[in-house]
Order: C-alpha cells, then structure tokens, then sequence
C-alpha cells in the first residue's frame, strides 16, 4: 500500500524525498487502523480452553506479530529502501526532459529494461 501511494506521489511530479515522505505520511493512520483491526479479531481466542486453546493461541499470536512486525516494517524500511531504489528511476520532469538520477540500481536494471 505505501509503495503505490509513494509511486501516485511521484507520478503527480513531486520529488523523490518529498514523494516518500507524503506517500508514508498519508497511509500512516489508515495501516495503523487496519493492523489493529485485524490483531482486536484475534483477542478472543485468548479467552479459550482446553485442547482449543493450545491450538488457536499460537495462532493469534503468530498472525498478531506478523502484522505488527509488518506495520514497523512499513513505517521504518520501506520509506529507507524506497530512497535508494527510486534515485535510480528516470521520470519525466514537468518541462518534460527526462532525468535520470545516479542510484542502487542502475546497472542491474538497464539490462533488464526492454527497449521499445
């Protein structure tokens, strides 16, 4: 989610550091929601007993962290890996000249791109 809204800022033109930023700003509180929602449906299966507690708490517990740890990992690496691998990208400019900025990957995505 963040990635595409990060690609939609820089599409209307904005620069690369502004664009993570107004990307990672803007999806902060809707993700934040969404993760909480999702642990809240597991709370109850803490409440269970038996054998059906020692099958579905590990469960709980296991999706709970994927999706906290997925949400730090969205709030913190993302934003940084998006930095180095979008230097790279050749967009066009609002004057419409292309700019091609030095970056991570260049080398390995000019073979990689098709020409047409």
């Amino acid at each position: 989610m963040e990635i595409e809204n990060i690609n939609r800022n820089l599409a209307m033109g904005k620069e690369t550091v502004q664009a993570i930023l107004d990307g990672a700003q803007q999806i902060a509180v809707p993700a934040f929601v969404s993760t909480l929602c999702i642990c809240i449906v597991f709370i109850p299966m803490f409440f269970l007993s038996g054998v059906a507690k020692f099958l579905f708490v590990p469960l709980a517990e296991a999706v709970s962290f994927a999706m906290l740890a997925s949400y730090m990992w969205s709030r913190t690496i993302v934003p940084t890996l998006a930095m180095y691998l979008l230097s790279s990208v050749r967009r066009v400019s609002p004057r419409g000249a292309h700019r091609r900025k030095d970056g991570l990957l260049p080398p390995l995505s000019t073979g990689l791109r098709a020409e047409f």
